[in-house]
């Protein structure tokens, strides 16, 4: 089951690299960060080309993506290189039924 959140909302996504028979960290030669928005525009970013992706740790990457349209959004993370892997999530972005909030 997908995650729900508001639309508007910005999430924080994190994937950690680890190697499978040692589990330990990794850093993939790429990493890349791929979304797909409720239109179904595909958009995608490369580690330290796109200041989007930032690195936290060894083999750990975030990137903080803003739901601006209400509906599912995909998201995926694939490295390569030296390690390649790959994992893909869904999230739901639930209309607001107030578009404006007041500010007082």
């Amino acid at each position: 089951m997908a995650n729900t959140y508001n639309e508007g909302q910005r999430i924080k996504i994190t994937v950690q690299f680890t190697d499978a028979d040692t589990g330990a960290a990794v850093d993939p030669t790429l990493v890349r960060f791929c979304t797909k928005d409720p239109a179904s525009t595909s958009t995608c970013y490369l580690y330290a080309v796109d200041p989007e992706i930032t690195k936290t740790a060894v083999g750990a990457y975030r990137f903080d993506l803003l739901l601006s349209q209400h509906g599912t959004w995909t998201y995926a993370w694939f490295g390569s290189g030296t390690f390649d892997g790959a994992a893909q999530r869904n999230v739901i972005a639930c209309e607001l039924a107030v578009s404006t909030w007041p500010l007082a």
